[in-house]
């Protein structure tokens, strides 16, 4: 039996890991529910008189904007009431969330040098190493593609 994914409630904490989920989930619903997400959208003014293909990508945005949504809570999701299209909430959540370059670039910098600092605490349980550990990982995979090699980090 497969097991059915769920959405994530953003709460203003750990925006990566929800990101992450949250682009997993929509992919999930199909290519142009995710398409419509990536993509700038302009919503038409009426519905009326139409063609299909451009009721087809309205009905898919409206599909995205209600996942995102559903995966916002309350303080979340007053930041990005007023958005139209599932393609600028996703854009304001994420420039909200991850910065600028400048900032993405001093967040970078931090998760390195916590990286190249790491050690064990005296006491630390080896669980708790690794969960801090995956943690730095984590942080520095949000910031682009990482810069250390496998090897690295192993060692």
């Amino acid at each position: 039996m497969e097991k059915s994914s769920r959405l994530i409630v953003f709460n203003g904490e750990d925006f990566p890991y929800w990101k992450d989920r949250t682009e997993a989930y929509l992919r999930s619903q199909g290519h142009d529910i995710w398409a419509i997400v990536e993509e700038d959208y302009q919503l038409p003014a009426t519905l009326q008189g139409i063609p299909l293909n451009d009721i087809v990508k309205f009905e898919n945005n409206s599909k995205a904007k209600n996942i995102l949504i559903s995966a916002l809570g309350r303080k979340e999701y007053a930041r990005i009431s007023h958005l139209k299209t599932a393609h600028a909430i996703w854009k304001k959540l994420c420039d909200y969330n991850e910065g600028t370059n400048e900032i993405k670039s001093m967040r970078l910098d931090t998760y390195t040098r916590e990286f190249q600092m790491f050690r064990q605490r005296p006491g630390e349980s080896l669980d708790s190493v690794a969960a801090r550990f995956d943690n730095i990982v984590s942080n520095l995979r949000s910031c682009g593609d990482l810069a250390f090699t496998d090897n690295q980090l192993t060692r």
